[in-house]
């Protein structure tokens, strides 16, 4: 009764859009109205504030659904971004050195480097309207396929915007609203974004990455030892892939890439780690044999696609060569 009658008088007191001709606004979309209430219980953000804000927005023109097609890691991992990773690392040596990071800096600069180009591009779009937009969506074919999730993302910016941790009038991200440098979508800023002053900056490198440690230690459970590395499986273990995904119907993931997980046969212990996986990775040229660890699954609570993981081992193996050249 009481969410009832702070909707009438929303819907009373709203003032007409006048000045933009196709909009979306909290008094006509409900999926806006249960961000709002969302942001109320989880949050304690006013209702009347959220309607402020969520109040005659533009309305982006209608497209497809998210493709779910997948980026090989070749298209992440370019020579472009290796060598500027690479300087990234000796310009930012004192300064990464200082952070005492948990997670090695290597696969943090990394991270920044596929995310927003190590903060050249962090995004165009304005992050309120976008997420807006993407929430108030009704129809299926063109709503995203996270909807229940990005209406989270929504409340979680208006509450970042309500406790003033972020200027929502001139804060710019992704399409699907990604946050700065890391690109952190609202609920993961409130849980992870870190920083030696009183407010995280994300578009500041060194914010940045406190921030992707504070992530991969605490919600992806980073730990000390390897990643991933390529193999060359023998005889047996090639018969074992064969026969597992034949046994199991091991459907394609991403572009022609396959898993298999470890038995104590066919993967090395490096570090006293046992290894988890075996990733089987298959183009137009060769097949490549991934061996993987605990911390590529760390990876992947960052981004879940393995071609996303590999890409990150890549750079990051670049980066550490470069380090131990000097």
């Amino acid at each position: 009764m009481f969410f009832l009658l702070i909707l009438v008088c929303e819907f009373l007191l709203a003032a007409p859009c006048a000045d933009i001709a196709e909009h979306i606004d909290i008094s006509t979309h409900i999926n806006l109205r249960e961000s709002a209430q969302i942001a109320l219980e989880e949050y304690q953000v006013p209702f009347s504030y959220s309607s402020q804000q969520l109040h005659c927005l533009p309305l982006f023109q209608a497209k497809k659904a998210p493709s779910k097609k997948i980026k090989p890691s070749a298209s992440y991992a370019t020579e472009y971004r290796i060598q500027n990773s690479i300087e990234f690392y000796h310009q930012h040596k004192k300064t990464i050195d200082n952070l005492q990071l948990k997670v090695p800096s290597p696969i943090i600069i990394s991270i920044m480097s596929i995310e927003s180009n190590l903060g050249r591009f962090t995004g165009k779009h304005h992050t309120l309207t976008a997420l807006a937009n993407i929430v108030a969506e009704t129809n299926p074919s063109l709503q995203h396929r996270l909807h229940s999730y990005m209406q989270k993302q929504l409340a979680a910016l208006l509450y970042l915007s309500y406790s003033n941790q972020l200027d929502l009038e001139s804060l710019h991200g992704s399409w699907d609203g990604g946050i700065g440098i890391p690109q952190f979508m609202p609920q993961v800023y409130i849980l992870h974004a870190k920083s030696k002053s009183p407010i995280p900056n994300l578009f500041d490198h060194t914010d940045a990455m406190l921030s992707i440690d504070h992530y991969l230690t605490y919600s992806a459970k980073w730990q000390h030892g390897p990643i991933a590395k390529i193999i060359t499986p023998s005889e047996s273990t090639i018969k074992y892939i064969q026969s597992y995904l034949k046994e199991n119907n091991e459907e394609d993931r991403g572009i022609e890439l396959k898993r298999v997980p470890c038995n104590e046969h066919i993967c090395p212990i490096i570090d006293s780690t046992p290894g988890q996986y075996i990733y089987i990775s298959t183009n137009q040229e060769h097949t490549q044999h991934w061996l993987t660890y605990p911390n590529f699954e760390a990876i992947r609570r960052y981004n879940p696609r393995p071609e996303y993981a590999i890409a990150v081992t890549i750079l990051a193996n670049a980066i550490e060569e470069s380090i131990y050249a000097d």
